[in-house]
């Protein structure tokens, strides 16, 4: 078995987990290790390939960030927010404009924090 691209949420981790060494935020794994990874999606781990157009070290998540953005109208009624279509670095540079911390965050999660700030 050639095993599988597992992803890290930080794109500059290298160590181990589960037994599984990342270097840069990328490793490969099979087996118990690989559906450790699996499980835990919802912490930024990514399985699988890459999109081809994303940036290095950015993860893509299309399904969730729709979902996240077409959910919740709030977000339209941010002044200067950058849209669905927007990178995560164009969602983590409008974030920390609003003081938000967003190092190892996803553009889900990102969109979450600024949707939870502007609710305050």
């Amino acid at each position: 078995m050639a095993g599988t691209k597992v992803f890290h949420p930080n794109p500059d981790f290298s160590g181990k987990i589960v037994g599984v060494t990342f270097v840069n935020g990328e490793a490969t794994a099979e087996g118990m290790a690989l559906a450790y990874f699996r499980r835990h999606l919802s912490n930024g781990y990514q399985v699988g390939a890459r999109e081809e157009s994303a940036p290095e070290h950015e993860l893509v998540e299309t399904e969730v960030v729709e979902a996240a953005v077409e959910d919740e109208v709030a977000v339209a009624d941010i002044p200067g927010f950058p849209g669905k279509d927007a990178t995560r670095s164009q969602l983590a540079e409008f974030a920390e404009g609003m003081g938000l911390e967003t190092e190892g965050l996803t553009k889900a999660q990102i969109i979450d924090k600024v949707k939870a700030e502007a609710a305050k």
